[in-house]
């Protein structure tokens, strides 16, 4: 067990990262642990761990368990920065860059988001300075379903692993245009990877419109998904088009990328 009393901060160093790492590196080393339990092996208290451990679960980088929310591991963000094997190229870093492009040429809300336990996971968010604009929050999850980023990844993979997921989840109506019958959107799969990218008709929130296409790995999996996001009035079909194209591109430059 470490103690906080063990961690002497020299000129320069800030103490709140070095609990922070002693956190992800007692956690990366336990993986699925609670709050008390990373609190003993890292000698930080409760209180302080639970802050730093939301923080992080905001940003992506920790899970709660799905069947116990007491207990945490790894977050998909995390994950994405390690370069290993399993995790062959930045997504974040990589994606980065162009969130902020398409921010720039479209004005509206651009989101990164991954599939995590069967449900999308937002990393990162570029927000609209309109007015009026589509919000959500880096670390909140979203139905694969009812969402573009969603329906994007799910095309990328295969029918059968797309009706894997779908089967493991509850396909709940957030609107009354939510498809929820699995087969309605397994119907959607092959007009989204002819076009290249999904799009969301006010299926996840009412007055809304989003328009998504994947990031893939070079066997063609889903590594994530970009998207834009915008009230409906200002996405006529027209837009929806050009800005599916324009994402198809993005996405494709991100893969080269990331090799």
């Amino acid at each position: 067990m470490r103690n906080d009393t063990d961690v002497r901060t020299g000129s320069g160093e800030v103490g709140v990262l070095h609990k922070t790492l002693d956190l992800l590196e007692a956690l990366a080393g336990i993986d699925d642990a609670t709050v008390a339990e990373l609190a003993g092996e890292t000698g930080i208290n409760r209180a302080a761990a639970y802050r730093i451990l939301n923080t992080l679960e905001r940003r992506g980088y920790v899970v709660r368990n799905a069947d116990d929310v007491r207990r945490y591991s790894v977050g998909p963000a995390l994950r994405t920065l390690a370069r290993d094997e399993n995790s062959p190229g930045d997504l974040l870093l990589t994606a980065r860059p162009h969130l902020r492009s398409l921010w720039e040429e479209f004005g509206e809300t651009v989101n990164l988001g991954v599939l995590s336990d069967d449900r999308v996971l937002y990393l990162d968010i570029v927000e609209s300075d309109q007015g009026l604009r589509t919000t959500v929050e880096v670390g909140s999850y979203d139905a694969v379903h009812a969402t573009a980023l969603g329906k994007a990844m799910l095309a990328a993979l295969t029918d059968g692993e797309a009706k894997d997921i779908l089967q493991r989840t509850d396909r709940v109506a957030r609107t009354p245009r939510t498809i929820t019958s699995m087969q309605g959107v397994l119907r959607q799969l092959p007009d989204i990877r002819r076009r290249g990218y999904a799009l969301d008709d006010e299926e996840n929130e009412t007055g809304a419109r989003c328009v998504a296409a994947a990031v893939t790995t070079s066997k063609g999996a889903p590594r994530g998904a970009l998207s834009i996001s915008a009230p409906a009035w200002r996405m006529p079909d027209d837009v929806v088009k050009r800005m599916g194209t324009r994402l198809r591109q993005v996405c494709d430059e991100a893969a080269e990328r990331l090799g």
